[in-house]
């Protein structure tokens, strides 16, 4: 069964059973929107000038992806160091998205990046009840204008909150996953929670199912002030808006109990679990 519309509430009339009930037990996605009082901390550029000289490392994609085939892909990225100010720069006079680059979950948490951003992220904690996992504290996003992040899913329960300019986001649902074609586990260079499909214009010869999936679809903008609960094993592409100076997001990865969703996403469970099982036979 597939909800159509997202559920939606404010963030200070929630608290962890409400959010069970509003997401059915952390398995479908949410909105929740909270108050931005001050949105002028998260300009760009205003960010930078907290740590200006911050080294982040900035991902470099490897393909002109708006003219390279999706299922043609045969890596990801690579990585750039440079500082917040430099970064932020480049965004702004528009060599970001000439040269790739994409500052992408990038931790900041031991960094003076993170204090405008860590109250927030408390509030969803206290209000849903997620316990946070011992990394990827706070995520830190600022998109070069209309950059797209492919569709894909991720291995732990997340939460995307908004803090400047927009983004759009396509949700298609985990059973769905068989029709939007992942790439393999193993041998194609690109990491297996992405899907070989370009759902803006789908090559039905190639991948006859994917239209199936795109019926169970749903899509919704996030403004500045809201957030977006999106459980692990949901497929998701984001679009940012057009704003010449970036876009700020942050994200956090939850601690996940992953056996308890063998059945309604499988995929994701079970390569999560075995990630984990092969971690402790390690140590």
């Amino acid at each position: 069964e597939f909800f159509s519309l997202i559920s939606q509430a404010r963030l200070d009339e929630l608290n962890p059973s409400l959010f069970s009930d509003l997401t059915d037990a952390r398995s479908t996605p949410a909105i929740i929107d909270f108050d931005l009082t001050k949105p002028e901390l998260f300009h760009p550029s205003t960010l930078s000038n907290l740590d200006p000289d911050a080294e982040v490392s900035v991902r470099v994609y490897k393909h002109d992806r708006a003219l390279l085939p999706r299922h043609q892909w045969t890596g990801y990225c690579d990585y750039l160091q440079m500082t917040i100010e430099n970064y932020v720069t480049k965004v702004a006079d528009g060599s970001a998205d000439a040269e790739k680059l994409y500052l992408a979950l990038f931790e900041v948490g031991e960094l003076r990046l993170s204090l405008p951003f860590k109250p927030f992220l408390d509030r969803i904690s206290d209000a849903t009840g997620l316990r946070k996992r011992e990394h990827n504290d706070v995520n830190l996003w600022i998109s070069p204008p209309q950059h797209c992040e492919a569709l894909h899913y991720d291995g732990d329960d997340g939460t995307l909150l908004q803090f400047h300019g927009r983004k759009t986001i396509t949700l298609v649902p985990p059973n769905r996953s068989r029709d939007l074609y992942p790439f393999p586990i193993f041998g194609s260079g690109m990491p297996s929670n992405f899907s070989k499909v370009d759902i803006d214009q789908v090559d039905e010869k190639i991948f006859p199912r994917a239209n199936r999936a795109l019926e169970s679809s749903m899509k919704v903008t996030l403004d500045a002030g809201q957030c977006a609960f999106i459980p692990a094993g949901w497929w998701h592409q984001v679009e940012a808006s057009e704003n010449p100076e970036g876009v700020v997001s942050v994200n956090r990865f939850w601690f996940t109990r992953h056996a308890r969703y063998l059945t309604k996403r499988p995929r994701a469970a079970l390569i999560a679990l075995t990630a984990s099982a092969f971690t402790l036979f390690r140590h």
